[in-house]
Order: structure tokens, then sequence, then C-alpha cells
């Protein structure tokens, strides 16, 4: 991610590595991988706001306005 972040499967990735990371708990950096995803293309916003791996984060004021 790093090397090329702008790859072709850059959001597959990050939405991988969001996933990856609210799963283990650590909802800062799920949160900031969302933000990445929604900041390269809006349309993910109901892919997001649909997958259960992100219901840990739909509490969060954050989430609600990124998704909103």
């Amino acid at each position: 991610l790093v090397v090329n972040p702008n790859h072709k499967n850059i959001i597959a990735h990050r939405l991988l590595l969001a996933r990856s990371y609210v799963m283990k708990g650590n909802l800062g950096e799920g949160m900031k991988n969302v933000e990445i995803i929604i900041k390269l293309n809006p349309k993910f916003k109901k892919t997001i706001a649909a997958d259960p791996a992100f219901k840990k984060l739909q509490g969060l004021e954050g989430f609600q306005t990124l998704i909103n």
C-alpha cells in the first residue's frame, strides 16, 4: 500500500485492511482506512455501511458522519 498507493486494486486492499483492523479491535486504524476508501471513491459508502465487519464502528459519530 505504501509502495504503490494508487494501483488499480487499492480500494479492495484498503477495505480488507480496514476490516482486519476492526475485527482485531483497532477501531482507530479501521476508521482511518474507511476514510481513505471514501475519499478515493464515495460510492463505497453503501458497501461499508452494509458490511457486518464494520458493525463495531456504527456507534461512532465519526463513522456516521462519513457514511451519511
